[in-house]
């Protein structure tokens, strides 16, 4: 069984009470779509597209009072299995309350007959920084799986990361793979994404990731976070829906379950 990055949308997404959603440019029936979102202000999140689920969200940053460069950010990540019809589809999404947004879609491929297996953790950088490590909470991984983080920041400085690494305890980590450039925007307070993915080669294990990464380009340091991804193949899996009962405002929306997607 394998998992592998597949397709990216053409171009990332900005508004401030508006972003659009455009899928990824090319799309293979079973490929798992996930639209990425930063945007500030936690709690008011993008309204869910037509079609897409909420897959997971988390408030990370510095806790501190709203402005430009500063305070927390909602990540959020949507998803669904495509049905290899959707190339480049685009849909106006509704930020009601929103101040700033960036947003992009990847899309990852399985092998055929198998279903989609998702866990999600979360950890905040709470300092701004051009160095991060950033411990999430505990994820299950073994070999085979992919990892993907969504990484957040509250500001548009230092639009150059590099360095990505990941580590765990009993697990051997491949090569990270960037799956898109820095997006930010300078509307409203500003705020920034980048998506990276990582596959295990060895070892399981359940347990904190470590997330690292080198932040440049211009003066200032920024904070934030970053949202985890577990992909697993699993024959008759399901992705997660969201319920008011495992939904906690400023966390993280689906750690502690293995979601189930029917097998395409």
């Amino acid at each position: 069984m394998t998992i592998a990055y597949s397709s990216v949308s053409s171009s990332p997404q900005s508004g401030s009470t508006s972003a659009m959603y455009r899928a990824p440019a090319a799309l293979s029936a079973g490929d798992l779509i996930l639209w990425c979102v930063v945007n500030k202000y936690p709690t008011n999140g993008p309204n869910t597209p037509s079609g897409l689920s909420l897959l997971a969200q988390a408030t990370v940053g510095d806790g501190g009072a709203a402005g430009v460069d500063v305070g927390n950010v909602y990540a959020t990540v949507f998803s669904r299995e495509s049905d290899g019809t959707e190339d480049g589809a685009t849909e106006s999404i509704s930020i009601p309350g929103g101040n700033s947004a960036t947003s992009r879609s990847v899309s990852y491929s399985r092998s055929a007959g198998s279903g989609w297996a998702i866990a999600t953790a979360s950890g905040s950088q709470g300092a701004a920084a051009n160095s991060w490590s950033v411990t999430t909470g505990s994820l299950d991984l073994a070999a085979g799986d992919v990892v993907v983080a969504l990484i957040a920041k509250n500001s548009d400085v230092d639009p150059t990361h590099s360095a990505h690494s990941f580590s765990a305890s009993g697990v051997t980590f491949g090569s990270v793979n960037v799956a898109t450039s820095v997006h930010s925007t300078t509307q409203g307070d500003d705020c920034a994404l980048q998506v990276v993915d990582v596959p295990v080669t060895a070892g399981s294990g359940t347990g904190p990731v470590t997330f690292t990464m080198t932040l440049s380009g211009t003066a200032g340091s920024a904070a934030g976070g970053v949202l985890l991804l577990r992909l697993r193949e699993d024959a008759g899996a399901s992705l997660p829906t969201l319920s008011a009962a495992t939904y906690v405002p400023g966390s993280i929306t689906s750690t502690g379950f293995v979601p189930r997607v029917t097998a395409s």
